[in-house]
C-alpha cells in the first residue's frame, strides 16, 4: 500500500493590495473605492473624470482576484500560525511608528514561521 502524499495550500496574503491583487492571493485592501464600486457602475456620469481610472482598475483587479475588504492597520482576520506568507508592499511607510510596531507583531502571530523580511522602510 503506498501512503497518499496530502499537501496543505498555503495561505498567502497581500496586504494593503490596492489595484496590485494577486491571483492565488488573500488580497486584502480598504480603499474607499472598493466601497463605492456599485455608485460608479450607476452614477459614473455624476463621478469627476480624475476618479474614472482607479475605479476601472479597481474594478479589473477585482475580475482578476479575490480582494477581502479590510483595515490593514487592524489584526489580520486569520487565527494564530496560520498564514504562510504575508506580502506587505509600500503600506507600512503610510503608518505611525506605534502603529507599524503592533502590525508587525500580528504578521508574526499569524506567520507559520517567525522569518519575514522587510523592504521599503525609510
Amino acid at each position: 500500500m503506498t501512503a497518499q502524499k496530502t499537501e496543505k495550500k498555503k495561505v498567502l496574503v497581500n496586504v494593503a493590495s490596492s489595484v496590485f491583487a494577486l491571483e492565488d492571493y488573500i488580497n486584502l485592501e480598504n480603499h474607499i473605492f472598493l466601497s463605492m464600486m456599485w455608485i460608479y457602475r450607476w452614477f459614473r456620469g455624476l463621478i469627476p473624470a480624475k476618479y474614472h481610472d482607479m475605479f476601472n482598475d479597481f474594478q479589473k483587479a477585482k475580475q482578476k482576484a479575490y480582494i477581502q475588504k479590510h483595515d490593514c492597520r487592524k489584526p489580520l482576520p486569520f487565527e494564530n500560525k496560520s498564514v504562510d506568507h504575508i506580502l506587505c508592499s509600500h503600506f507600512l511607510e503610510h503608518v505611525f511608528p506605534d502603529e507599524a510596531d503592533k502590525i508587525l507583531k500580528d504578521y508574526e502571530r499569524v506567520l507559520c514561521t517567525s522569518l519575514f523580511q522587510i523592504s521599503n522602510i525609510k
